[in-house]
């Protein structure tokens, strides 16, 4: 089991049935990686199985002012609700003294729908997918869906408390992808996200657009502190 930073109160349990996936050991049974390796390099996939996170900048380029006003129109047209947590449907719950996000889930038709009406936001999603895709054809990870979500910390110090994206009994996250969208972020805005190192340190990350956040779903303990303006996530998650 991971070592639990100190300052945490109660948090799920990491999933036992979720071992870390040890992406050099399977990259090396493949010849030809390098041919197919585009947006990760050896040394990304390195650092995933050391520390369990990678940070890439610049991951989209031109046109990251646009997506922003797509995701902000999402929000100004009530589209995004409250979060909830729990591990099943039926027992989902809300509170905001844990989480303080909207959301909107960008899934089936709802993901088919961004081509027309957000196909900024569209484009960021099949790239992304695209990452999953890479990662099956050079690393034998095997996985098949991906799940993706819009989320807005709407400041007046919103935040989300210390947890996991994968524990026990609950969703078999594997990887997580989350991709910034806050275009002229200063400290002052807050919403960083603090990484819990495994000997107790914590990294501060802070949420600037076009900044792709890469984690092992059942490895890394994280937070949201908090935000002081509108910050907004894509969130995807490779099963």
């Amino acid at each position: 089991m991971e070592k639990i930073p100190s300052c945490l109160e109660a948090v799920e349990e990491p999933d036992p049935r979720l071992p870390a996936f040890p992406f050099l050991e399977h990259l090396s049974k493949n010849p030809n990686y390098e041919k197919k390796l585009r947006k990760f390099t050896r040394a990304d996939l390195q650092t995933l199985d050391e520390d369990g996170i990678v940070i890439k900048d610049n991951f989209w380029g031109e046109g990251k002012d646009l997506m922003r006003q797509e995701a902000e129109k999402f929000y100004q047209e009530g589209l995004l609700r409250e979060a909830g947590m729990g591990k099943l449907k039926e027992q989902r719950w809300k509170d905001t003294s844990v989480r303080g996000d909207v959301i909107i889930w960008l899934n089936g038709k709802k993901r088919e729908d961004c081509e027309t009406h957000a196909p900024n936001l569209f484009r960021i999603i099949n790239r992304i997918d695209g990452l999953r895709k890479e990662l099956n054809e050079t690393c034998e990870f095997e996985s098949h869906h991906t799940q993706v979500q819009l989320a807005c910390y709407p400041g007046s110090g919103t935040f989300y408390k210390t947890h996991l994206d994968s524990y026990a009994g609950g969703t078999s996250r594997r990887i997580t992808i989350l991709y910034y969208m806050n275009v002229d972020w200063k400290p002052e805005d807050g919403g960083c996200l603090r990484i819990h190192r495994r000997d107790g340190t914590s990294i501060d990350v802070e949420p600037i657009a076009d900044r792709l956040l890469v984690f092992q779903s059942p490895r890394i303990w994280h937070e949201v502190l908090p935000s002081h303006a509108h910050r907004f996530t894509l969130a995807s998650w490779f099963y």
